[in-house]
């Protein structure tokens, strides 16, 4: 039976090609009576399909020869345009505008330097997607596709300047093409500590799978030599079960923790169930020992943590994150040695994404992952911990800090955190029990629109400023109390 099943096809294919090659011949001889004859005794239905699955199958595999081609060509162009500042062993910066706006009740001045040469777009209607830090003087400056930079900070009070790219290795670590290019793979945060540069990444595991990772260099002024300081055991693969996966919901913040260790934070790139699964680091705050690299977690329930704070004063964990349709969240972990679970994807105050329940539905498992994400609209009733604010609709929100009392003159808890989608920053002051007293969006950075993104920031208490990243312009602004 089974072989003359094999011999019908084989037999079907033999009649097809026969009959690709007298259309050949009729394409080659249009006049030829008995060609014409055999062509028009052969079913409508049969020439219909031999037309669009055989003889187009050669003209579609060039055409998509030539497509893959031209977008390689225009990928590695525009990767050499963003590449510039590498070549160029710097980056202009030139002053732009002075803005004075009142916030806490107090008067202070934006200074907003532009950075024109950083190009490369990690979210549609960006540029330049970048993270600083400081240290010893200087500013520093990692752009989301791994060029480095500095500049000492008095160089603010010129119209004109240049930040000096660092050279570094780090296309011998990472040589997924994606990271240097526009893509939402790239840096996810940078951090220095004792003279050591942290930087966290979207790492290829595997083949088509990814986790965030660390690696680490000591800090040298002219060249950087990373090599693998933390990287899970675990990743997770584009073409994964439930047909999702958003390299954008990495975490990545690195902060400074407590007894020589580092604060960690990691998404579930869209593959939720890995957010309440104690047994591996994904959506997940840990700690990390700088000494032997152990991983210890400390909460559970994140979807996407952006925002990371340490408060050593009173030993607790400020943290945000992304929502999903809404229910971006400011998170307080008071550390008592439980790990905390903050509810996703079991509970949320946003909602599924249209297209997120399209994929389920033609998946025909749309019952199972609402039983598994149901977002139910509380925390505490399910064991959860609740928000200390949530945002419907979401901000966007990103990176975290409590303010210091002398840039406020406030003696009241006051926390600052930036946004993306929302383009503002969010301020909030907190009773002794962490609860908020008094909460406001601040808009600031664009003339020209209500606002601008802002991904990073940092608070430099030596200067008593705040230096933010506008990741729109691109540009560099700097927070100043007026005196």
């Amino acid at each position: 039976m089974i072989k003359k099943i094999k011999l019908k096809y084989i037999f079907a294919i033999f009649l097809i090609l026969i009959i690709f090659f007298i259309f050949k011949m009729v394409g080659s001889y249009p006049d030829n009576y008995y060609l014409k004859k055999i062509k028009n005794t052969v079913p409508t239905n049969l020439k219909v399909f031999v037309k669009e699955n055989i003889t187009v199958h050669k003209t579609y595999q060039l055409l998509k020869k030539n497509y893959d081609i031209q977008t390689k060509n225009l990928n590695n162009a525009l990767t050499d345009v963003d590449n510039l500042p590498n070549q160029m062993g710097f980056i202009p910066a030139e002053y732009a505008t002075t803005t004075n706006l009142t916030l806490f009740k107090k008067n202070f001045s934006l200074e907003k330097f532009k950075l024109s040469y950083l190009t490369t777009a990690k979210h549609r209607g960006t540029k330049g997607n970048s993270y600083l830090d400081y240290h010893q003087n200087k500013l520093f400056i990692a752009t989301a596709n791994g060029i480095f930079s500095y500049v000492e900070i008095s160089e603010f009070n010129k119209n004109l300047f240049r930040l000096n790219v660092i050279k570094s290795n780090l296309k011998k670590i990472i040589k997924h093409e994606k990271f240097y290019q526009k893509s939402s793979f790239g840096i996810k945060d940078m951090l220095i500590f004792k003279d050591n540069i942290y930087i966290s990444y979207t790492k290829q595991l595997e083949e088509n799978c990814f986790n965030t990772s660390i690696v680490s260099a000591k800090l040298n002024l002219n060249e950087l030599n990373f090599e693998d300081f933390y990287t899970p055991d675990i990743c997770v693969n584009v073409n994964n079960e439930y047909g999702e996966f958003n390299a954008h919901h990495a975490g990545g913040r690195i902060v400074v923790y407590k007894d020589n260790k580092l604060l960690f934070s990691t998404g579930e790139f869209r593959f939720r169930d890995h957010a309440q699964d104690e047994t591996n680091v994904l959506g997940k705050i840990i700690s990390i020992n700088i000494s032997d690299k152990k991983a210890k977690i400390l909460s559970v329930g994140h979807r996407n943590p952006q925002g990371l704070f340490y408060d050593s004063v009173n030993n607790l964990i400020i943290s945000t994150e992304h929502g999903p349709k809404g229910g971006d969240e400011i998170n307080i972990n008071l550390i008592d040695n439980k790990i905390k679970n903050f509810g996703w994807p079991i509970s949320s105050y946003g909602e599924h994404y249209p297209g997120v329940t399209k994929i389920h539905t033609n998946n025909k498992n749309l019952k199972k992952f609402l039983k598994t994400a149901p977002l139910h609209k509380s925390h505490k009733k399910y064991g959860y911990e609740e928000p200390l604010k949530y945002f419907v609709p979401s901000i966007g929100i990103s990176e975290i800090l409590k303010l210091n009392q002398k840039f406020t003159d406030s003696n009241e808890y006051i926390i600052l955190s930036s946004s993306l989608n929302g383009r503002s920053l969010y301020y909030a002051s907190l009773d002794s029990n962490y609860k908020i007293i008094e909460d406001k969006l601040l808009f600031i950075g664009n003339e020209d629109i209500l606002g601008e993104r802002v991904r990073d920031f940092i608070y430099i208490e030596e200067l008593n400023k705040i230096v933010l990243f506008f990741e729109e312009s691109p540009s560099i602004g700097i927070l100043s109390p007026n005196l």
